[in-house]
């Protein structure tokens, strides 16, 4: 969807569980599908090196 923006909200948790940096906009064009990505992958299991 071209024109799509997430709702203020959502960018609000992303940027609170630091999956968006704190001083990333609030509003205009995000790639949100990457962003879904980059939060679920947080919960991915890394072993201890």
């Amino acid at each position: 969807m071209p024109d799509f923006e997430p709702r203020p909200e959502w960018v609000r948790e992303m940027k609170r569980y630091g999956v968006l940096a704190a001083d990333s906009p609030t509003v205009g064009p995000l790639d949100v599908y990457a962003i879904e990505q980059k939060y679920w992958r947080s919960f991915w299991y890394q072993p201890p090196e």
